[in-house]
């Protein structure tokens, strides 16, 4: 029975005998004679080429360019190492490598742990309630930095954390400093386990358990089996997933802003944002950190890239005999799966609760009986009344859409033309795709904020939300390429060739049969683009203008400015606002017969 979706109506074709599929200089685009030889792959691959490289590619050079610079940028400015030889030669650079290092590495290491230790158990074990125990661990990192920075910092702070009130009362003692750098370590650790989590999970699930199987016959015990044959199996991936959380951490600006200066303890990502920040602006130093957290992060892209590349020789996975087996935990099987009820209430439920909490009282308290007869929603109301917020909605809204969309259709024909084409060239495309994957979101904020100061265009677009919109998509579109190409690889190239042998005009063929696949990995990539840029910070906070204000801004500037309550209401917002987005997806999605996973 012929699929109507992906059925090609006789007025689409173009009437001619069959034969074989038209090679790419034969094709016309959009049934239009061209007057000379280019195909539509062709004129593809320069287009999307042309619009990535100038998003990729431009600020990088302006950021690196600038950090050779005298001046900022400027005609009269001299080609120098002066930045560098500055900052350098200083001993706040130890200082911020030494600090930044022990953040990230220490960050990484508890989150990669504590990821794979729930990963295996949700893989490899008999445990119960594994879909509570998935949606209990990943829940962390749906919620936006800023808002799970406030969070723990309303139950930890040392003057108002809820859980330190309640510590000092019975014990006279605080129980825990947020403000410090285990304190760092600890929300930036819980935020990003759920990577390593997902990441593990994928592994331990592609071991073969004979091997395992082997061991126990060998003699060995559950702890023996796990380090000996299991751990070893699956190390290039828990590396990898590692690696990749360490890019994430260090480059992460909520925590270091929100509970590392006011501590006096400064990274990187801090240290661009005071530079900046300072008066005058300091560009020249700006440019070197950034230069200098950039290749960080290269350093540990390519080391993740190569563990990647070379786990075919752990491949353990050899035929149709596979099969996952699940460990017994025997009487440990239900206090397993209260582990993962007690990650979840820690490191979702409670600072959630604490910003609720701090969302329904006039001026910040903590929780007693005294205070129940003051909770109002007044707060809600005043986010719709202050012209700010209101605008700050609307912004995200639109950016997040229009992110979401621009990103989605570069990246579709990206990956039509790097998967499914040999036309020569589309190395270089896929090159440049994933380009911003190796640039911090501060980074590409930085880098795009020095272009357009510069820019010879006959318009300004410094502070328009329009600059928001193009600093997004560039750093979405390595990720919306990742969800294109697995689902473009799906889809066996003989459905093409029919269409074309059927006399359809290539853009007809990729209407009617390519999107209709491909909606459930478009649709997916959507809707994580649009949570991803409702939890932006990094990248918007150097562009940014009253006009052009982001709700995750607000929140921070809200934050930054003393008003607790009003930036407690308006995180909850951002909450709510993703979660009906996401649905009103869903259900469009279920409606039309497409399966939505992101």
């Amino acid at each position: 029975m012929t699929n109507p979706k992906i059925s090609l109506a006789a007025n689409d074709m173009q009437s001619g005998p069959a034969g074989p599929r038209p090679g790419p200089l034969m094709r016309k685009a959009a049934g239009f004679a061209l007057p000379f030889s280019l195909s539509a792959e062709a004129m593809i691959l320069i287009v999307v080429a042309i619009i990535v490289g100038y998003l990729a590619v431009v600020p990088l050079a302006t950021l690196l360019i600038s950090s050779f610079q005298s001046g900022f940028l400027m005609p009269s400015s001299e080609w120098t190492l002066a930045n560098f030889q500055r900052f350098f030669s200083n001993s706040i650079f130890y200082q911020l490598l030494g600090t930044s290092v022990l953040y990230a590495m220490s960050t990484t290491v508890v989150a990669t742990v504590l990821g794979v230790g729930l990963g295996w158990l949700y893989a490899r074990s008999d445990m119960p309630a594994k879909k509570f125990a998935f949606i209990a661990v990943i829940t962390p990192f749906i919620i936006p930095g800023v808002l799970y920075a406030i969070g723990w910092i309303l139950l930890l702070s040392p003057r108002i954390g809820i859980v330190n009130a309640f510590s000092f009362g019975l014990t006279g003692h605080t129980l825990f400093d947020i403000y410090s750098m285990p304190g760092m370590i600890l929300v930036e650790a819980l935020h990003n386990a759920p990577l390593a989590f997902l990441m593990s999970i994928s592994v331990f699930s592609s071991i073969d358990s004979s091997l395992e199987e082997a061991a126990y016959i060998a003699g060995f015990g559950p702890f023996g089996v796990f380090r000996r044959v299991t751990l070893r199996l699956a190390w290039p991936g828990i590396l990898g997933a590692g690696l990749l959380i360490f890019i994430r951490v260090i480059s992460s600006f909520e925590v270091a802003q929100l509970i590392g200066t006011p501590a006096h303890i400064f990274v990187f990502v801090s240290q661009i944002y005071a530079a900046i920040q300072s008066f005058p602006p300091k560009y020249g130093q700006a440019s070197v950190i950034g230069d200098v957290l950039l290749v960080l992060c290269v350093l540990g892209l390519y080391f993740s890239n190569r563990l990647t590349r070379n786990r075919g020789k752990y491949a353990t996975i050899s035929g149709k005999n596979f099969k996952p087996v699940a460990t017994p935990l025997g009487k440990w099987r239900w206090p397993c799966a209260g582990i993962f009820f007690l990650m979840f209430l820690i490191t979702a439920l409670s600072p959630f609760l604490a910003i609720l909490w701090a969302s329904v009282l006039p001026a910040y308290e903590v929780p007693s009986l005294d205070v129940l007869h003051r909770l109002t929603y007044v707060n809600y109301l005043n986010v719709f009344r202050y012209p700010d917020i209101l605008q700050s909605v609307i912004n995200s809204l639109i950016a997040a859409l229009a992110t979401a969309a621009i990103t989605m259709v570069l990246t579709t024909f990206a990956a039509y033309i790097t998967v499914k084409t040999k036309i020569r060239g589309r190395w270089l495309l896929d090159l440049l795709v994933f380009v911003p994957i190796a640039m911090p979101g501060i980074i590409i904020g930085i880098g795009i904020l020095f272009w357009y100061l510069i820019a010879p265009l006959p318009f300004s677009l410094y502070g328009t939300l329009t600059l928001l919109i193009i600093a997004f998509v560039t750093t979405h579109i390595p990720y919306g390429m990742r969800y294109m190409t697995s689902g473009m690889i799906q889809i066996k190239d003989e459905l093409e060739e029919a269409g074309l042998v059927a006399g359809a005009v290539w853009f007809t063929v990729f209407r009617k049969i390519y999107m209709p696949l491909l909606m459930p990995s478009l649709l997916a990539g959507f809707v994580y683009t649009i949570i991803t840029v409702f939890r932006e910070v990094s990248t918007a906070i150097f562009l940014y203008s009253p006009k052009s204000q982001l709700l995750s801004i607000a929140v921070y500037t809200l934050w930054e400015n003393g008003a607790f309550p009003i930036a407690a209401a308006a995180g909850i917002l951002t909450v709510l606002m993703v979660l009906a987005l996401f649905g009103a997806i869903h259900l469009i999605a279920k409606r039309r017969g497409i399966s939505l996973t992101i």
